[in-house]
């Protein structure tokens, strides 16, 4: 689900950080240093973690008494391409504007997708993110468009419970939608934690194997869960009161996607929702079960 990290003027995001977060998400990197007048930006795409953690390290290096965000890509919408690396230029002096703006995204957006290979960021960006700043700016400023209530708004409404963004203009200026979310640490913030993992270097692909497994559960053995299914089957009580959507909240409701968009998440991410959200864990359970009910009864139905 990608990285965010913040570096705070004066601060040092340790390298073995910046190696973790490079192993886990190594689809690319990018790097913006806000420096007046303009903003310092670099991307780029390469196959070792090590060779994108030592050129972001480096461009730290370089400015160690500045602000500066970095965003580390794990691919859910979109080639795996240079172009779909972020920082994204949202506002810029080449497009006639007054200031540079660049943005960062960590999860995933629902609905923004092309034939194209773009990702879900670029197209929100280009589709939503351009022409709310414009709009803006042309009450508040290049300068000050950030301090734009509305854009906090706006922006806040698409996050839902687990993207967040961060926008900075290159005189330093920053909003992060969802900080809540991430992490505070002594360089700064971070958008997610599990990404900064040291076990992320040497135990990728062990990790990898087990989000798709549940270890130590021996779930077939589970007396409380047999006696639960068990006990119901004898009453005959169905998902008629747990999965209706009639009688509670669905997912779309909640969060505004739908569970098609939930099928872009990989184990890992849904891993993090849950345990954030337990709540909405269960109705997503809910959703599915429900959903394949329905659907089991509609091929019943065609086969009589």
């Amino acid at each position: 689900m990608c990285v965010i990290l913040e570096k705070i003027a004066n601060a040092e995001i340790p390298y073995e950080t910046l190696l973790a977060a490079a192993h886990r998400n190594s689809d690319g990197y990018g790097v913006v240093i806000p420096d007046g007048a303009l903003s310092r930006i670099e991307r780029g795409l390469t196959k070792e973690p090590e060779e994108a953690a030592d050129k972001v390290a480096e461009l730290l290096r370089d400015a160690r008494d500045q602000l500066a965000f970095v965003h580390f890509r794990y691919r859910t919408v979109g080639a795996v391409d240079v172009g779909n690396t972020q920082p994204i230029q949202i506002l810029g002096r080449s497009k006639g504007d007054q200031v540079d703006v660049v943005m960062m995204h960590n999860g995933t957006l629902g609905g923004f997708q092309d034939s194209f290979g773009r990702s879900d960021s670029h197209i929100f960006a280009e589709s939503i993110v351009e022409p709310l700043l414009r709009r803006s700016a042309a009450f508040t400023g290049d300068d000050r468009v950030l301090e734009d209530p509305f854009v906090t708004d706006i922006l806040g409404e698409y996050s839902g419970l687990t993207s967040k963004f961060a926008l900075v203009d290159c005189g330093g200026n920053s909003l992060v939608i969802n900080r809540g979310k991430g992490v505070e640490l002594p360089f700064g913030w971070a958008s997610n934690r599990y990404s900064l993992d040291p076990e992320n270097i040497t135990r990728k692909n062990e990790k990898e194997k087990k989000f798709y497994s549940v270890p130590n559960s021996n779930l077939k053995q589970n007396d409380k869960l047999k006696g639960q299914i068990n006990d119901n089957k004898k009453m005959n009580v169905t998902s008629g009161k747990v999965c209706s959507p009639k009688i509670r909240s669905t997912v779309t409701e909640v969060t505004g996607f739908s569970l098609d968009d939930y099928t872009y998440l990989d184990p890992d991410q849904i891993r993090e929702i849950i345990a954030d959200y337990p709540d909405l864990g269960a109705l997503l359970l809910m959703d599915y079960i429900y959903y394949y009910e329905c659907n089991e009864r509609e091929k019943y139905a065609a086969a009589a």
